[in-house]
């Protein structure tokens, strides 16, 4: 498996389900939510075909 993929292994529907509350909970549209994590709009949609970074996830679940 590469090094990419294994980043990623937290793919699934929890992952946009996250993302998702986060942005809910904050009242945030997906640019500001990307803005949140200091990554652009492509990189956010990006995560919720193949789940959230793993360098990033613990941050995710943080913000709720």
């Amino acid at each position: 498996m590469a090094a990419s993929a294994a980043a990623h292994r937290h793919h699934g529907p929890s992952d946009v389900a996250l993302l998702d509350e986060i942005r809910g909970v904050l009242g945030l549209n997906d640019s500001e939510l990307a803005d949140l994590f200091g990554v652009r709009r492509p990189s956010l949609a990006a995560w919720r075909e193949t789940g959230i970074p793993a360098g990033r996830r613990a941050t995710a679940e943080r913000l709720l």
